[in-house]
């Protein structure tokens, strides 16, 4: 049986996410969104460790691991903010969601949080409604020159 280990983000996590961050886009939401929009979602310059760093130093942060490499990461802002689901294109229908949504559920509970939201991209907007989360509207956000879709969603816990 294959087994999944759930964890605290380290520093030296910081590269192998960037790396996991950018392929995922590429190859996980390239399905919903067109070459350009994958390119300024996850850009180069974005694999970049003191972005991350920066992106992680006020979020609670769990990564998945199988077989000691990262296949998923999720990511919790003080206020509530869900900002982060990724899972490798290899382990998608696997367990690792539900492991990292359970250890997020328990900081959720740890910081006394009544809602949580997110701001759901195309392929995550199915996901979210499944884990309880509730669509409160469609948005256009602007990158660069181009325009995505994502779906600002809450959860009342």
């Amino acid at each position: 049986m294959n087994k999944y280990d759930v964890r605290k983000i380290i520093d030296s996590d910081i590269e192998e996410i960037a790396k996991f961050f950018h392929k995922t886009v590429h190859t996980v939401a390239s399905k919903y969104y067109n070459k350009s929009q994958c390119d300024v979602w996850a850009s180069k310059d974005k694999i970049n460790i003191d972005f991350w760093k920066k992106r992680f130093k006020d979020e609670y942060v769990f990564v998945a691991l199988f077989e000691n490499k990262i296949v998923g990461f999720i990511s919790l802002r003080d206020d509530g903010l869900l900002d982060h689901l990724y899972i490798d294109k290899k382990h998608q229908g696997t367990p690792v969601r539900n492991l990292l949504w359970r250890n997020i559920l328990i900081k959720v509970e740890e910081l006394g949080l009544k809602r949580i939201f997110t701001e759901a991209s195309i392929m995550a907007m199915p996901i979210a409604k499944r884990m309880g989360f509730r669509l409160i509207k469609k948005q256009t956000i602007k990158i660069e020159d181009l325009e995505l879709t994502n779906y600002l969603m809450e959860k009342m816990m």
